[in-house]
């Protein structure tokens, strides 16, 4: 029994961190239909933008560029403008958020295009102050409810985990953890050996520039930009961080990543962005991480616990 407990704990314990290093973020309280001014830590770029990141995925919010003489920047690009805006802040670009909404919780981070490629802030994590959240279900005459219905539905979490646990010797760590990863991002999960090349395909099509992002615990990072060029408006490169480690091909009408010899820091989301004249729109991500039970070259078991 003593076994059994210890090996529950460690396992929360492994989840709850393993979404604490999905995102490293600032986090940022608000009580519901406050207005809110989100900074951003890029500077010296003539174009910045504002996303936010959630269950649904990633979305552009803002786009704005600096204009006229005294270069002060204009937005190009508003998803709402009667709820976005945008304040100019050390020469950067703030997101001012107008009446703070359920739908408006997640992830915010900014960033900074310049020539070659667009370089990423860090992140921000939006949520309701504590009193607020309490303040709520104060009101909601069916607050006991849901409170119950949470609480059985964690217990019933918490029965098919140690069912799992003691039914089976052959589940690893990496396969329990998984689901709760999958909580933060919707992705699709595409697995892999260490040391083998994989190939992520992009479902924006039509767009005549495409690049491809990686989101880790470092943070957001843009791998490759590809732009269509010729009579034949095939895509080339204009920016590779590796050249060596990454390489696109043609697909659909579309541009894919191909990740040659996949490492540990490969792991991670992926997601591809297409640009047209207003904005980015993005597609789907997608969860890259080792075949289940292999981890560098090894063999993850949990060892079966005595009766």
């Amino acid at each position: 029994m003593a076994e059994l407990l210890f090996t529950l704990q460690l396992l929360f314990g492994l989840i709850s961190l393993s979404l604490l290093q999905i995102i490293s973020a600032d986090l940022r309280s608000v009580d519901p239909g406050e207005n809110i001014t989100l900074l951003c830590n890029i500077t010296q770029c003539s174009e910045i933008s504002w996303y936010q990141m959630n269950s649904a995925g990633v979305r552009q919010i803002i786009s704005a560029a600096q204009k006229r003489l005294y270069k002060d920047f204009y937005a190009d690009y508003n998803v709402d403008e009667s709820h976005f805006d945008v304040t100019e802040s050390n020469s950067s670009v703030g997101l001012v958020i107008i009446g703070v909404g359920e739908t408006d919780l997640g992830f915010y981070y900014c960033g900074g295009r310049n020539k070659t490629h667009t370089q990423f802030g860090k992140h921000i994590r939006l949520d309701f102050t504590t009193g607020s959240k309490n303040r709520d279900q104060q009101s909601d005459p069916h607050t006991h409810c849901k409170v119950i219905i949470i609480i059985l539905s964690c217990v019933c979490t918490l029965l098919v985990s140690v069912s799992i646990v003691c039914t089976s010797s052959t589940h690893t760590l990496q396969g329990l953890i998984s689901p709760s990863l999958l909580q933060i991002i919707s992705a699709d999960l595409r697995s892999v050996d260490p040391g083998e090349n994989i190939t992520l395909l992009c479902n924006i099509t039509q767009c005549s520039e495409i690049s491809l992002y990686q989101i880790n615990s470092a943070g957001v990072r843009e791998i490759i930009s590809a732009r269509q060029r010729g009579l034949y408006k095939r895509f080339y490169a204009d920016y590779n961080v590796d050249e060596s480690h990454f390489d696109i091909t043609e697909s659909n009408s579309s541009v894919s990543l191909v990740i040659i010899g996949v490492g540990e820091t490969d792991l991670g989301f992926y997601y591809c962005g297409g640009r047209n004249k207003t904005h980015t729109q993005f597609g789907k991500p997608i969860r890259l991480d080792f075949t289940t039970g292999v981890r560098n070259g090894e063999v993850l078991v949990v060892p079966p616990m005595e009766a």
